[in-house]
C-alpha cells in the first residue's frame, strides 16, 4: 500500500480474493499511530493485554489447582477403598471417615521415601510433559490392587475356645 493511497481503499469488512471470486475473507489492519485514523483498524491496548495476562494467569492456577484436588482424590480412592462408594452414615461419621482418609494421605506421603514410593510411585499422578500438555497419571486406570498394604499372614494359632 503507498502513502497517497489511504483514504482512497477500503478497509474492513471483507475482500474478494481475484483467485477465488466465490470466498470471501474478513480484513483486518494492524495499526500504528502514525497511519490515518480514516483506516479501520485494532491497535494493541497495554491495559487489555494486562487484564489477559491476568486471567490467563488466573484461568492457569485455577485449572492447575483443580487437577491437584483431583490427583489427591484419586490417589485416596484408589487406596482406600471406603472412598470407592457413597457413605451410608451419619454426618459427623462421614467427616470423621474423610478427615481419617486425609491424615493417612498426608502420612504416607510424608513418612519415609520407601512408604511414599509405595504409595505414590512415579506415574501415578497427572504431570505436564515438556511441551506442558497434561499426561494423565496410572490412577485413572482403575485396574490397581485394591489395596497397597500386605494381606496379615498367619503367624499361628489365633483360634477363640
Amino acid at each position: 500500500m503507498r502513502r497517497e493511497d489511504i483514504g482512497s481503499i477500503r478497509f474492513g469488512g471483507t475482500k474478494i480474493l481475484k483467485d477465488r471470486p466465490t470466498h470471501c475473507f474478513p480484513v483486518c489492519v494492524q495499526g500504528m499511530k502514525s497511519i490515518s485514523e480514516k483506516l479501520q483498524k485494532h491497535r494493541s491496548n497495554p491495559a487489555q493485554r494486562a487484564e489477559y495476562l491476568q486471567r490467563a494467569t488466573f484461568n492457569y492456577r485455577l485449572s492447575r489447582a483443580r487437577r491437584l484436588i483431583e490427583n489427591a482424590f484419586g490417589i485416596m480412592s484408589s487406596r482406600w477403598r471406603i472412598l470407592r462408594r457413597a457413605f451410608r452414615a451419619s454426618e459427623t461419621t462421614t467427616e470423621n471417615i474423610i478427615r481419617a482418609c486425609v491424615l493417612l494421605h498426608n502420612f504416607m506421603l510424608q513418612e519415609s521415601p520407601q512408604a511414599r514410593l509405595i504409595y505414590n510411585p512415579p506415574g501415578y499422578v497427572d504431570h505436564e510433559d515438556w511441551q506442558g500438555s497434561c499426561m494423565e497419571g496410572a490412577w485413572r486406570d482403575g485396574d490397581d490392587d485394591p489395596s497397597i498394604f500386605r494381606e496379615p499372614t498367619a503367624s499361628g494359632c489365633h483360634s477363640a475356645r
